[in-house]
C-alpha cells in the first residue's frame, strides 16, 4: 500500500468499519475501496468511494438495509451508470461514502471488455483501476483473482495511445492566444492536457482512474514514461500567460509524440504531425490587386 496522508488513514480506517454492513449479506461478494483513499492521497475535502460487488443485481431493499445498517444519513441513489448496477452517497458521522454497487459477471464482462477487446471506454477503465489499485476489505481472493487478468495488454497500449492523438493546429492556439480569447483558448489547453495525459497513461500501462481528470499532478508524478517535470509543466500551461501557455503546452505535445515514436516505432505519427503544423494565414492587409 502506498504512503498514506493522515486524512487518507482515517478515511480508510472508516471504510473498515462500513464493510461489515455489506459483508452480512450473504450476496455481498466483495467490498473495495477506490479513489484518492485507496492511493493514499486524500485531503480533507475527499469523500470515501466504495465500491460494492454483489453475485446478482440487489434489490434497493438489499441495498437500503445494508445503508441502514451502516446507520448512513441522508441517503441518495442514483440511476445505474457505466457498469454499475447503482449508486448512492450517504453521510456516516458527517463524513460522505460514494458508494458503487457493481455485480460479479459486470466486472467479469468489464475486465473481458478492457483486456481482451481493448475496450478504452472510461466508465470501463475506472472499474478495472479500481480492481487494479484498490483497497480490498472483503473478498480478497476473489479479487486476486481479477488482478492476475488485470495485466495492462499490448493493444489496450496502442489502443488507448492511438485514440488521444488527436492534437489540432498550433495556428489555432496562437490565434485565440493573440487575440486575448482566453475563454476558448483555455477550453482548448485543457483539451490538449488531457489528451496528452491519455497519451502518457496508455504508455505506462496505467488504467484511467476515474471519468473526470481528477489528481492530474499526481497521476503525472507517477508516470515514468512522460515529458520531464510534467506535474509542474501541465499546472504552468494554465497559469502562463497565452502566448507562453501555447508554446509550452506544443513542447509537451512534440515531447509526448517524441516518447510515441520510441515506445511505438511502428504507429504512424506522420498525420498527427501534418495537423499539428497546419496552418492559418493571417491576412495584415488586402491581398495583391485589392490595395
Amino acid at each position: 500500500m502506498p504512503d498514506l496522508t493522515a486524512a487518507s488513514r482515517w478515511r480508510l480506517d472508516l471504510a473498515r468499519r462500513v464493510a461489515p454492513a455489506y459483508e452480512a449479506d450473504p450476496a455481498v461478494v466483495a467490498v473495495l475501496v477506490g479513489g484518492s483513499v485507496a492511493r493514499g492521497w486524500a485531503d480533507r475535502w475527499s469523500d470515501i468511494e466504495l465500491a460494492v460487488v454483489w453475485d446478482a443485481d440487489p434489490s434497493e431493499d438489499a441495498r437500503a438495509r445494508a445503508a441502514a445498517r451502516v446507520g448512513a444519513g441522508a441517503r441518495r441513489v442514483y440511476p445505474a451508470a457505466g457498469v454499475a448496477v447503482a449508486e448512492e452517497d450517504y453521510a456516516v458521522g458527517g463524513v460522505k461514502l460514494e458508494v458503487l454497487h457493481l455485480t460479479v459477471g459486470a466486472v467479469e464482462r468489464t475486465l473481458s471488455d478492457v483486456v481482451g477487446r481493448f475496450d478504452t471506454a472510461p466508465a470501463k477503465q475506472a472499474v478495472v483501476a479500481l480492481v487494479h489499485d484498490g483497497v480490498v476489505l472483503a473478498g480478497a481472493g476473489l479479487v486476486a483473482g481479477w488482478r492476475e487478468r488485470s495485466a495492462y495488454p499490448d493493444g489496450l497500449v496502442r489502443a488507448t495511445v492511438a485514440e488521444h492523438l488527436a492534437f489540432g493546429p498550433r495556428a489555432w492556439l496562437e490565434m485565440l492566444a493573440e487575440r486575448g480569447d482566453t475563454l476558448l483558448l483555455h477550453e482548448l489547453l485543457c483539451l490538449v492536457e488531457r489528451r496528452v495525459l491519455g497519451v502518457l497513461l496508455g504508455l505506462n500501462r496505467v488504467y484511467r482512474p476515474s471519468l473526470d481528470p481528477k489528481w492530474a499532478g499526481r497521476i503525472a508524478a507517477r508516470l515514468a514514461v512522460a515529458p520531464p517535470d510534467l506535474p509542474a509543466r501541465l499546472a504552468g500551461v494554465l497559469r502562463a500567460e497565452p502566448a507562453a501557455a501555447v508554446a509550452e503546452a506544443h513542447r509537451l505535445i512534440e515531447e509526448t509524440l517524441a516518447l510515441v515514436e520510441a515506445s511505438l516505432p511502428d504507429l504512424d505519427t506522420a498525420p498527427v504531425r501534418a495537423r499539428v503544423a497546419q496552418a492559418r494565414t493571417a491576412w495584415d492587409g488586402p491581398p495583391p490587386g485589392m490595395a
